[in-house]
């Protein structure tokens, strides 16, 4: 029996509110009792198409439907995948097309019913643990990177001092606000502890700051997670109604740097000791908290190890004294150089089990971590991450593009917007052409808001986009217009928005 199973079962005659969604401004509260029923059926359908064994392939949004289909799929023992409902046919298509390459059958469970897509191949085959969750990560090389999670639903099997959320005030029974879109690792993990323990979740369908704060005042709201971006705006939307926050005994933000004025806002909002930033990624390399008086004395720290060693390390693999800057490597009971679906994609590991993501960062004397700005291969686009890679993959799929390379930059509204340099010396294509092909083939926050043409893509030795001499050429592009640029380059007409 699995452990969200379980928990529906012992919960199966409580009229105690479970879940509150809304759709569409329409508020529907469900008990307990009523949400076993509803989902005790999805979760025998489910059962029964995975068998094999196989993986459940989730569609979904924050919508009522939607959650009962995810919840359905908890209940089971199978492995269950994430993809947002909304993703383009071919981001499903390609993640689908992955398992089953590497031998798991595929029960799609979305609005229209549950289809079964067969294995491709049995041999070779690597065995995923019961109760695990599948998690994109976006992709390098044209195709998916899936993250395979086999802590995140059985968190309720862990004793209560070895969870984060432990020392985030979290209590069981609490009422819990979900902003965060559930197939992300971090509205998700919440999610499932919540239900785990009993919580009651209210989950709308979008994100609004002026509905989000109504929510929280009329179900006096007791915890919730955060990006940056809902940060801003539901401290915006908090101006004079700060009082409907005072519910609030825990917020955690993670999943890009905040900026200063808007954690400050947020400490005074609703208090240092009931403000939590963490520091981690999809995959389970560790983790590190930081609380609001520890970052006030601190301030730009992600916080210390929980439950997690950490090493900062020069290229060669030494380790770095205090304050000096170099890649961080983490250490905990969840690192593991295997969580990749495919085996070809591989974490750095050094040989007594620490392993990174790629950041970069310095720790201070008392161990409290400090990053760099995040690596320009990752873009936080209104809280949703942007693999620049994955984007400059999807734009060199174009028959007239011969090199392209995706950079970052500030945007006032979204954190970042993505900006595409792209070079096609010996052809005529357009900058809204290339946008175009792009918003057939990926998900609307990965769409580049520009797409700028130039002869060469700068290049390192080592082959790898230059960043610094991109994003320099970008803004000459950008400020020639449709003039020529220097260096030989040529820009295109852009196109703004997304």
């Amino acid at each position: 029996m699995s452990v969200i199973d379980g928990c529906f079962r012992a919960r199966a005659a409580d009229t105690g509110i479970a879940l509150v969604t809304q759709d569409a401004g329409a508020e529907r509260a469900w008990t307990w009792a009523e949400l076993n029923r509803e989902t005790a059926a999805w979760a025998a359908r489910i059962a029964a198409a995975t068998a094999g064994p196989g993986v459940a392939l989730v569609e979904i949004d924050n919508g009522c439907r939607a959650v009962l289909r995810l919840l359905g799929a908890l209940r089971t023992d199978a492995p269950v995948a994430v993809i947002s409902r909304r993703a383009p046919h071919a981001e499903s298509a390609g993640l689908c097309d992955a398992l089953a390459r590497g031998g798991h059958p595929v029960a799609i469970v979305a609005d229209s019913g549950i289809t079964r897509v067969e294995a491709r191949s049995r041999s070779g085959r690597r065995r995923l643990p019961s109760e695990s969750v599948l998690l994109g990560t976006g992709g390098s090389a044209g195709r998916p990177k899936i993250v395979v999670d086999s802590r995140m639903r059985t968190i309720g099997r862990r004793p209560r001092g070895a969870r984060p959320s432990t020392s985030m005030n979290w209590r069981p029974g609490q009422r819990q606000l979900v902003v965060g879109a559930l197939h992300h690792t971090a509205a998700l993990t919440y999610f499932i502890e919540a239900v785990g323990d009993g919580n009651s979740v209210i989950v709308p369908r979008t994100f609004d700051p002026a509905v989000a704060l109504g929510l929280i005042e009329n179900w006096s709201v007791e915890w919730l997670q955060l990006t940056p971006y809902h940060m801003r705006l539901l401290a915006d939307a908090a101006r004079g109604r700060s009082a409907g926050l005072r519910s609030v005994r825990g917020m955690l933000h993670l999943s890009a740097a905040c900026p200063v004025k808007v954690k400050l806002r947020w400490l005074d909002l609703v208090g240092e000791t009931r403000v939590f930033e963490m520091y981690g990624a999809t995959e389970p390399v560790g983790i590190t908290l930081a609380r609001g008086d520890e970052w006030r004395a601190r301030r730009g720290t992600v916080g210390r190890g929980f439950f997690t060693q950490i090493r900062v390390m020069d290229e060669g693999g030494a380790r770095l004294p205090r304050g000096q800057v170099g890649n961080v490597y983490m250490r905990s009971a969840s690192a593991m150089a295997g969580c990749y679906l495919d085996p070809g994609h591989r974490l750095r590991v050094t040989p007594d089990g620490f392993a990174s993501v790629g950041d970069r960062g310095r720790l201070d004397d008392d161990g409290y971590l400090y990053l760099e700005p995040r690596q320009a291969s990752r873009i936080q686009v209104g809280g949703e991450t942007v693999y620049a890679d994955e984007v400059a993959s999807v734009l060199g799929q174009h028959p007239q593009v011969e090199d392209a390379a995706v950079i970052g930059v500030p945007d006032e509204r979204l954190g970042e917007a993505v900006i595409a340099v792209v070079a096609a010396p010996r052809a005529r294509v357009s900058g809204p052409e290339l946008r175009a092909f792009a918003r057939d083939r990926l998900a609307r926050h990965k769409v580049p808001r520009q797409v700028l043409i130039t002869d060469v893509v700068p290049r390192s030795g080592t082959g790898k986009p230059d960043r610094e001499r991109v994003t320099r050429l970008a803004r000459q592009l950008q400020a020639a217009g449709n003039a020529p640029a220097t260096d030989g380059c040529r820009a295109s007409k852009t196109e703004e928005g997304m």
